[in-house]
């Protein structure tokens, strides 16, 4: 774990968790004026690092003050020298889906001791979490799509556009035209899709 010293959140963090080997969820259920509505949010962090505070903590507790629950994902990431990789069949983005997958599934199971209801059901991702949250949507694991996603600068996997159909939730966008991280192609790509 890591704390970066740009970006601090008002506590001082902006933590990065690498080498991730057991994924877990931080629940955060909304406890004044519930909407009933709950987000899984998918920090980012090139699959390499969970960016836990900054796309994570700090988001679910801003959705906690709009009256949404939110479960902040700790997914799995690349062991260190492990190169990046967009393709879909690729084994360590394809064990980090299932961690997606397996927290929506105990988000439904659980909403009742956790104290959430469950009206909706979405994804909010950054970066490498909104690919992750895109990639939910295009699996056809019924028990864990989502009912909308929000992708937030988005990291578009290969082909996705193409993959948009009427079965997708609503989608919400955001991206700065001059990304020169996460590129803007994919994106509008996507966008042309829905």
């Amino acid at each position: 774990i890591v704390n970066r010293d740009a970006d601090l959140n008002a506590a001082g963090l902006n933590r990065a968790i690498s080498n991730v080997i057991d994924p877990g969820m931080y629940v955060y259920p909304c406890e004044t004026n519930p909407s009933g509505d709950v987000v899984l949010v998918c920090p980012g962090g090139g699959y390499h690092h969970v960016t836990v505070d900054k796309e994570g903590h700090d988001v679910a507790t801003w959705l906690n003050v709009l009256g949404i629950s939110a479960v902040v994902l700790k997914y799995r990431t690349r062991p260190e020298g492990v190169a990046k990789s967009r393709e879909l069949d690729d084994p360590v983005l394809r064990a980090i889906e299932r961690d997606a997958q397996q927290a929506m599934q105990t988000i439904k199971r659980e909403a009742t001791n956790w104290h959430i209801k469950l009206s909706r059901l979405g994804v909010m991702g950054f970066s490498a979490g909104s690919n992750l949250a895109i990639r939910l949507a295009m699996a056809s694991v019924e028990e864990a799509t989502p009912d909308f996603l929000a992708l937030i600068y988005s990291s578009v996997p290969p082909g996705a556009g193409k993959a948009v159909d009427t079965s997708w939730p609503p989608v919400f966008f955001t991206h700065a035209n001059d990304d020169t991280t996460t590129p803007m192609e994919g994106v509008l790509d996507l966008y042309d899709g829905c």
